[in-house]
């Protein structure tokens, strides 16, 4: 199928995926309002471009065999039972780990009142690589990109096959940032490395911007 481009902004989360590799692949996290029309818009538009990449799945393409092959797209049970990209915040509860059993919302506050899609980009280091860009089509530095960034990203949703366990992926192919955004500070997993220490707020005073107020 074709890339699927983001109109709604989403909230940036584990940013820190895109810059160290786990198994070599890297990742992250978007997080989409469920409050906001545009918000429950974008997410039924992804549902449908996963429910696409899952019929796409079901048939060979050229020389490689279906992914999913056998699997009914219309059956919602079998549906059920792949790994999906696109999850409910509220309602997602992990199933291995040090949080086994916990809803992710109590984990991590922030995924509440969101819907969140994981999403890979593989072996590619995006920021490395010039795929993470701002407004102005500008390549970003790292220190640019974190967890609270409000980021629209493109997309492309895949069916894969890895010894029987089935699923569809999200794979990143570019990621604008929008605008900053407020950081996320919440499990020490995006944000200040120093927000926990009770300092006070950077200003001129304190070893702030020495250029804040030079005009600049």
């Amino acid at each position: 199928m074709a890339d699927y481009i983001m109109t709604e902004p989403a909230t940036l989360d584990f940013a820190n995926g895109l810059f160290r590799d786990r198994d070599g692949k890297y990742s992250c996290y978007l997080l989409i309002d469920k409050s906001t029309p545009g918000g429950q818009a974008e997410a039924k538009a992804i549902a449908q471009a996963i429910q696409d990449a899952i019929k796409d799945g079901t048939r060979p393409s050229g020389n490689y065999p279906a992914p999913l092959a056998g699997l009914d797209p219309n059956d919602q049970n079998a549906v059920k039972r792949l790994s999906l990209p696109l999850k409910d915040g509220d309602k997602d509860v992990f199933a291995l780990g040090e949080h086994a059993g916990e809803r992710r919302a109590d984990v991590y506050p922030e995924f509440a009142g969101h819907w969140f899609l994981k999403v890979s980009a593989g072996e590619h280091r995006m920021v490395d690589e010039g795929l993470v860009r701002d407004m102005s089509n500008r390549p970003v530095q790292a220190s640019q990109v974190y967890s609270g960034n409000r980021v629209r990203a493109n997309l492309w949703f895949a069916a894969w096959n890895n010894n029987g366990n089935r699923g569809v992926q999200a794979r990143l192919n570019a990621l604008l940032i929008v605008e900053p955004g407020e950081p996320l500070v919440q499990g020490g997993h995006g944000g200040d490395p120093f927000a926990g220490f009770g300092l006070p707020a950077a200003d001129a005073s304190t070893g702030g911007d020495p250029f804040a107020n030079m005009g600049v």
